[in-house]
């Protein structure tokens, strides 16, 4: 058989033999190129999701660790300014320029501040546990509620707060519920003393906007402590008890005839049971 060069053949020839040996390969790239391409596109799209989340879980925890370590407390509006300042701009780096209408505005305290003040009154309408003896000890009043979640998850430092100062301090969990609701309570159990108010008489005077909220109170009627007992960077704990009790150590008790005198601004004059609790104060 004979046979022909590459180069002796005419040109149409040669264009129609490159036509058959390119034609697998011209539709292998239309159908599989495709394919392919669209395979880079996704695990490229991929990549930067994968990217921007682990940013944004980044600047999240940055967010979270930042509003947790933030003294809350302040009652300085130009450093309450600042903190919200720089949390809104740690938000607009998480969710992007759509945050950038967020103007700064002042917080309101969740309430009164009585720090180093004489405290209100404290006024009990009903005792759900038995009353307590609150002569020359500290008192710890707890604003709660029952259907409270926060309320319900402090209960248990605060069953261990009465149970290793049960005989420097008083613990009262004082609610605004109707008695039987506060009755009907019991997981996560109450250890210390409780008490109802229906009135709000101590809550109003107060000015309690969000529970709970505790005021630490000495033997001589003075607030050392108060806020919200979960707040980041100012959690209520029994080594903060400690530190309050060692700083304002009790001190031996002044004659009766004193201690009724010194009392009475603490006691809740308009009511028989509170007129009662004071009287041991």
């Amino acid at each position: 058989m004979k046979t022909r060069s590459f180069e002796a053949l005419k040109p149409w020839q040669r264009v129609l033999i490159f036509l058959v040996l390119a034609c697998p390969f011209v539709i292998g790239a239309i159908t599989v190129g495709p394919v392919l391409l669209n395979l880079y596109r996704g695990l490229h799209r991929h990549d930067v999701r994968v990217g921007q989340s682990e940013a944004n879980q980044k600047l999240r925890r940055q967010f979270y660790e930042r509003a947790n370590a933030m003294d809350l407390t302040t009652k300085d509006p130009q450093k309450q300014r600042q903190q919200l300042n720089e949390l809104t701009g740690l938000l607009r780096d998480i969710r992007g320029p759509g945050v950038a209408h967020l103007a700064p505005v002042e917080r309101k305290p969740w309430a009164k501040s009585f720090i180093n003040q004489r405290a209100p009154d404290l006024i009990v309408e009903t005792w759900i546990s038995a009353a307590p003896d609150t002569q020359g000890k500290f008192i710890l009043v707890d604003f709660m509620a029952t259907w409270c979640e926060p309320c319900r998850e402090a209960i248990e430092e605060l069953n261990k707060i009465h149970a290793t100062f049960g005989d420097k301090l008083v613990v009262i969990g004082l609610s605004d519920e109707p008695e039987q609701e506060v009755r009907a309570h019991k997981e996560p159990r109450i250890e210390y003393y409780s008490a109802t108010d229906t009135r709000k008489r101590m809550k109003s005077q107060v000015e309690v906007t969000a529970i709970p909220h505790v005021m630490i109170i000495d033997p001589q009627g003075i607030v050392r402590w108060e806020g919200s007992p979960l707040l980041g960077g100012h959690r209520l704990t029994v080594e903060v008890v400690r530190g309050i009790l060692e700083k304002y150590p009790i001190q031996s008790a002044p004659p009766a005839s004193e201690t009724k005198a010194a009392t009475s601004s603490f006691s809740g004059q308009n009511h028989t049971q509170s007129v009662e609790l004071n009287n041991k104060l």
